[in-house]
């Protein structure tokens, strides 16, 4: 059966002018149980394809029974290796500042110890112990600590995560990921999670699984699709320019007000001037955006998503504007924010795999509404520049986050990522004080670690 649906794919590749390289090929069958020692020969275009224990697969090596020995050992000697990058630019006495060291381990030794983290599942913690031996080794080495020095001292110094939290941490940001799309195959394989914690005897739960078990409640959170936001968009819109100027105003200036009505007079006379900005809080967290039009008295307010960012929110805040523009059928408008990020992110029309709905759906209205003859200028001030108008719109973005219900709007995953990240950071830090209680003890009770989240 293997074969005929192998010369089937032969079949398929070949209708589209592809082969498949026999000889980089490699069968292997993944189970707990007895491998035969003669199993039958798979055949691919009359070339055997040879059986083997391991595969590598896009650098991750898996063995018959999922074990990730060969694996992890692979990843430690990579990683060792460049650990001796960090040994060359230190010694006892002299040498680069620890935190130049931690760059380097950041940037050289750790991504060989996350790669392919987040699938060990059914993996021995003696063979995770290995990847948390070299961490400890090289970060001890990057801040010249002795070798007595407690583990949990040496990952608090350097405001690292265990390597434990930092592939749930990975896990989640893929799982977070592929929630994009409406039938994503691994979300279709997987189906609820829950189903299959009978197969960790071990304890030892692969990070996506518990990844997704945490996503679970907040997918409906994130907009999907069936292609990236990127898609979404025609070719016109990812070519177009959008005006945009800067003033020169000074910040917290007396004089910006005159300048401001000077620079609308002479830049922008005959336009309709809108102003938008948005504000976020915390303790309880809450976000809002506000638009107002001065000529016309219209007040535009509302709350949005709590995670949200301000970012997020301001280029929301902008969308609406571009939305009342296009009903009102305004020719001539200057979009007035004090966002610069956004302005420019929104100029240049930066579309690419990573954009935000949120900004795709903005660059989309602004490309609609040139189609249809309406010039629309955008124009950048700084926040508490006492420009009156200005200082509304943050008033009604204020008023927007105290309305009474929650946002039904989905944004992008990486909105979540924050919130997910502290609680990674609230249960170490927990995990510190219990550990503390009886390793470190002289070192735990130091007012510094009280908080070992890095700012």
């Amino acid at each position: 059966m293997i074969n005929a649906c192998l010369s089937g794919l032969d079949d398929w590749l070949r209708s589209r002018n592809l082969r498949i390289n026999t000889q980089k090929s490699a069968a292997t069958i993944f189970t707990k149980s007895v491998i035969p020692l003669n199993m039958s020969t798979i055949t691919l275009d009359s070339q055997p394809i040879e059986w083997k224990s391991q595969v590598k697969y896009l650098g991750v090596t898996f063995d018959q029974k999922l074990k990730w020995g060969k694996h992890i050992d692979h990843m430690c000697d990579r990683a060792i290796s460049q650990a001796k990058i960090i040994k060359s630019l230190c010694r006892p006495s002299w040498g680069s500042h620890p935190t130049t060291l931690l760059n380097v381990y950041r940037a050289l030794v750790r991504p060989h110890l996350d790669f392919g983290g987040i699938l060990y599942g059914r993996c021995a913690k003696a063979q995770l112990i290995k990847l948390d031996r070299v961490q400890f080794s090289v970060i001890r080495t990057a801040l010249g600590l002795m070798k007595s020095s407690p583990t949990n001292i040496i990952l608090a110094e350097s405001g690292e995560l265990p390597l434990q939290s930092r592939r749930l941490w990975l896990a989640m940001k893929y799982i977070s990921k592929i929630f994009r799309f409406a039938n994503h195959p691994l979300l279709q394989v997987l189906g609820d999670p829950s189903e299959l914690d009978s197969l960790w005897f071990n304890g030892t739960i692969p990070s996506y699984i518990e990844a997704c078990k945490i996503l679970e409640n907040q997918k409906d959170l994130i907009w999907n699709a069936q292609t990236l936001p990127y898609f979404l968009t025609e070719i016109n819109v990812r070519a177009m320019k959008v005006e945009m100027y800067k003033t020169d105003l000074k910040k917290e200036s007396i004089d910006n007000l005159g300048l401001f009505r000077k620079i609308l007079a002479d830049r922008f006379g005959g336009y309709v001037d809108i102003y938008t900005d948005a504000s976020k809080s915390r303790d309880p967290d809450s976000v809002g955006y506000g638009v107002w039009i001065p000529s016309r008295s219209v007040k535009i307010c509302g709350r949005l998503p709590d995670h949200w960012s301000v970012y997020t929110a301001e280029t929301y805040a902008i969308y609406r504007a571009v939305q009342y523009i296009m009903d009102r059928s305004l020719t001539r408008t200057v979009i007035v924010s004090d966002a610069l990020g956004v302005l420019n992110k929104l100029k240049h029309g930066n579309i690419n795999a990573n954009i935000d709905i949120v900004t795709v759906n903005t660059l989309i209205l602004l490309g609609r509404a040139r189609s249809l003859g309406l010039r629309i200028a955008l124009m950048w001030i700084p926040s508490h520049s006492y420009i009156a108008h200005n200082d509304i719109a943050d008033l009604l973005a204020n008023r927007g986050r105290l309305l009474q219900g929650q946002s039904q709007l989905r944004g992008d995953p990486r909105e979540l990522w924050p919130a997910l990240k502290s609680r990674l950071w609230d249960e170490w830090t927990e995990r510190f004080r219990e550990i503390g209680m009886t390793k470190g003890r002289q070192y735990s009770s130091v007012g510094e670690y009280h908080n070992i989240c890095p700012d």
